[in-house]
């Protein structure tokens, strides 16, 4: 029996056998972490009351979800909206089309969703989706190559089930729980097929910034672990000194700022009908919040990439990671994986080390309000890598 158990869990956390995420999963399995759809929260404090209601509750944290990323925009209302643009450089003359979709190619997509028996609205299932495909596949594919022609996503397709999932702290504050979204499996096929059309342009024209490596094919942390060590290791065979700054973005997804994403998307190519239907996209998206069995009425969202969503990580990584910001430091070389941004710099001593690096960081927090983005300073850390013993100090600010 405890061979049978120990070649059990062996199999389990394999990396040979399984990928992080599998590992991830059944790490969760065994602390009992998987199933959220029956998340309760019995109390939460409201402005110092302690509120039971339950429906109360369930309002309270889709008011929150909504309005965090505007409360956090506001303070950078008073900065002039074009100011970003300085960081762009000349705009790209290529133009994104999108081209028709294939049969083959639609089922392909719908036969790739997750299967599951969640519903939003009124939508099917993305298991009922599947099940029923060859019934619908016309339609279905006249609908999706109707969306791109027209430069319109359905307005149907634009709800999302929040589920709020505790993330530590106190449970009794709503600051300390994540949302999770859930949306219309017709509208991940949409995307779907619109994200494999970008990804496409934007790799063709090289846009992406060659040191991201969240949210792409081929890349991973494994690369992006790889790379900065034997970064740092050539640096400090060279008897230079490298500090590391790990910076975390506060509330990153969900501050995106909706007329600067259009901007952007502008600026890379995507013109003309197929920038209507990203407008179309992000505008007038819905969402509601689900807890302790209630729903909370429905609100608008006014900024901030979908979360849940195919496209939404890819237009993060436009939004931060084409061409601007790696512009915008003159000493140092960034590098990322998803919202976590890391900032490398080298030096001969700690003295200048220490110049540079608040000298990097202000150009960075420049940007950074440009772009209405806001950085989490209890969560930034940084590192100093010196393959000598130094007794020189210096201050950070």
């Amino acid at each position: 029996m405890r061979k049978a158990e120990k070649d059990y869990y062996n199999n389990q956390f394999d990396n040979r056998v399984n990928d992080t995420k599998a590992i991830w999963g059944n790490l969760n399995k065994l602390f009992n972490k998987n199933n959220y759809k029956g998340n309760t929260v019995n109390k939460l404090n409201c402005n110092g009351n302690s509120v039971d209601d339950p429906k109360v509750i369930c309002e309270r944290f889709n008011q929150y979800f909504l309005n965090v990323a505007n409360d956090l925009s506001k303070q950078k209302n008073n900065l002039n909206y074009n100011n970003f643009k300085q960081y762009l450089g000349p705009s790209v003359s290529n133009s994104f089309f999108c081209s028709d979709v294939l049969l083959t190619e639609l089922r392909e997509v719908v036969h790739s969703l997750k299967p599951s028996k969640s519903c939003v609205g009124n939508s099917l299932s993305s298991s009922l989706l599947g099940a029923c495909f060859d019934h619908i596949a016309l339609p279905l594919l006249y609908i999706c190559d109707l969306s791109f022609k027209l430069g319109v996503f359905p307005d149907k397709l634009k709800l999302s089930r929040v589920i709020p999932i505790f993330k530590k702290g106190s449970k009794d504050c709503v600051s300390n729980y994540r949302p999770i979204s859930i949306t219309n499996p017709i509208a991940k096929v949409l995307e779907k097929l619109m994200h494999i059309r970008l990804v496409k342009y934007l790799n063709k024209y090289n846009l992406l910034y060659d040191f991201q490596f969240g949210f792409r094919t081929n890349f991973s942390t494994s690369l992006a672990v790889t790379d900065v060590i034997t970064m740092i290791k050539d640096k400090l065979f060279n008897k230079k000194i490298v500090m590391a700054v790990f910076m975390d973005l506060q509330k990153a997804f969900d501050t995106v700022n909706f007329n600067i994403l259009i901007d952007k998307l502008d600026h890379y190519g995507i013109r003309g009908v197929q920038l209507d239907w990203f407008k179309s996209y992000l505008m007038g998206r819905k969402q509601y919040t689900f807890v302790n069995n209630i729903e909370s009425d429905t609100g608008i969202t006014n900024c901030g990439v979908p979360q849940g969503t195919v496209l939404g990580p890819l237009l993060f990584l436009i939004y931060m990671y084409i061409n601007d910001i790696c512009r915008v430091t003159t000493n140092s070389t960034i590098k990322q994986f998803a919202d976590d941004s890391n900032l490398f710099i080298v030096a001969d001593n700690v003295n200048q080390l220490f110049s540079l690096a608040n000298r990097e960081l202000f150009l960075i927090s420049e940007w950074m309000n440009h772009n209405k983005l806001n950085v989490n300073y209890d969560k930034t850390n940084f590192m100093i890598f010196n393959s000598d013993k130094c007794n020189d100090s210096g201050q950070l600010h």
